[in-house]
């Protein structure tokens, strides 16, 4: 395939940040027409056995991508921050901002980094699906507006949408991803079950007559105690959705984020019901458990589902065995920050792109200052003189540390092998280093939002939308 940049180089855009006196200047994409009727008619489909197919009766072979990072807080691949839960962020930022900077920072992060063009651009693209995360609290009556945006925009260009609730309540996993404080708490409150159950009831009542939703995926990536709690909130949820909607397609993850299939038995759990993995591992690993979850989709006569995968050097392949093995598929990356053009099949930015020069290399600026790395450096001496480590390794350690001003998680892996005895006090001292150093990058991320003026805010959230990326050059 020809290495190409960009595609329709139309015109030059030219975007003046004062906070830097930076001027961009680069070619952009021209945007497909939002205003335009729909390009076909959406039928609404269903499982027959091991397919997907619309009203018709015609096979549909479904290939997307992840409209994630928007109405649910992803700070990691999208934008190179680290990956923090959505309510620690907001959190740190109440203690260093006013509540108005914040709500204006999300509310110009929701109207620039997917917009109604975007939907008829993977359209374009020859993408025929959206799968739309969310968090759970953009489902309350008041706050269900701008996933029907998504809705409409899906339908105006003549794709389907998925709703993925990407974040239930109490969180179903112990990841960042579903806001979690650490603790799953979903499994073991009957109060954020019912709560769970009923935002679904919501999306049914609102979506039930709406072919343009492909289906609703009840929860990313579980992590439930066991395969029964699992099908348990699953049967009570599909059950409530049914006496509302019986034309729907149910996506159900499976457990142990969305890789264990174990404890799924369709017979139980209904009929129109599609059956999801995720995968972020080598294509040979993701070949040894695609063979386990084709003897599920054969013994039960199930479609299986691929609605997440990733993984940078692994993409690409695993995009060419997911269509060789007719296996529908979502690519996680819409648009990845720091990515390479070969390793994306959508958008990444270019080095002199907005975002990259005023936040992620201000955060470097101000990460190297005199005061803040002293800091810094402080809280990582006291860290090493407070583990279980021995003599000479704390020495290693503290004699990287005063060259280097860091200890990144390639230093630890070089004392494990200098140290193997103590490979797991290394292992934990790591975890413990990068979450510092994690605090410290979003505190001055916040910093510098904090230092910016309304315009300087909107004209650096404005080079999010789509037209100022580049177009990667992988497989779709």
């Amino acid at each position: 395939m020809k290495r190409k940049i960009m595609t329709k180089i139309s015109f030059l855009m030219v975007i003046s940040l004062s906070l830097t006196g930076f001027v961009f200047l680069y070619g952009c994409e021209e945007s497909p027409g939002v205003n335009e009727p729909p390009i076909s008619n959406l039928l609404f489909l269903k499982t027959q056995g091991k397919d997907i197919v619309n009203e018709s009766g015609e096979k549909i072979f479904f290939k997307g991508v992840n409209f994630a990072h928007w109405i649910f807080w992803e700070g990691g691949g999208s934008l190179g921050l680290p990956d923090w839960p959505e309510h620690e962020l907001l959190s740190r930022m109440a203690l260093n901002m006013s509540s108005q900077q914040k709500d204006k920072f999300f509310e110009l992060l929701r109207k620039n980094y997917i917009m109604q063009s975007d939907f008829s651009n993977v359209k374009s693209m020859g993408v025929n699906f959206v799968r739309l995360t969310f968090h759970h609290r953009h489902i309350q009556e008041s706050q269900i507006a701008q996933i029907d945006d998504a809705v409409n925009w899906a339908k105006q260009s003549g794709i389907y949408i998925i709703l993925n609730m990407q974040a239930a309540p109490g969180s179903q996993n112990t990841a960042w991803h579903s806001d979690s404080d650490g603790n799953a708490y979903l499994w073991e409150n009957q109060k954020y079950q019912d709560e769970f159950v009923h935002l679904w009831e919501t999306i049914a009542t609102k979506y039930k007559n709406e072919p343009a939703v492909m289906g609703f995926e009840l929860m990313n990536e579980p992590e439930a105690p066991s395969s029964s709690q699992l099908t348990s909130l699953y049967q009570r949820t599909i059950t409530a959705i049914r006496a509302i909607d019986n034309k729907h397609i149910i996506f159900l993850d499976a457990n142990n984020y969305a890789y264990d299939f174990t404890g799924f038995n369709p017979t139980q759990l209904g009929d129109n019901i599609a059956y999801a993995f995720h995968t972020y591992i080598s294509l040979e690993e993701t070949m040894n458990n695609v063979a386990i979850y084709r003897n599920f989709q054969q013994t039960y006569d199930v479609p299986i589902f691929c609605t997440e995968y990733g993984g940078h050097e692994y993409q690409n392949q695993l995009t060419l065995y997911f269509q060789s093995e007719k296996i529908p598929y979502a690519s996680w990356f819409y648009k990845s920050v720091l990515n390479t053009p070969e390793l994306t099949a959508f958008y990444y930015t270019a080095s002199n792109h907005p975002w990259r020069t005023t936040i992620l290399e201000g955060i470097e600026k101000r990460l190297k200052s005199t005061e803040v790395n002293d800091n810094y450096v402080s809280e990582l001496l006291s860290l090493i003189n407070s583990s279980g480590l021995s003599h000479n390794c704390k020495d290693n350690l503290i004699e990287i540390l005063n060259i280097k001003k860091d200890l990144s998680p390639e230093v630890f892996r070089a004392m494990a092998d200098l140290y193997p005895d103590e490979i797991n006090i290394l292992n934990q001292l790591s975890k413990e280093v990068g979450k510092i150093r994690d605090i410290y990058i979003i505190d001055a991320f916040i910093f510098l939002l904090h230092e910016m003026n309304d315009n300087e805010l909107t004209i650096l959230m404005q080079s999010l939308q789509t037209q100022y990326w580049l177009k990667g050059t992988a497989p779709l």
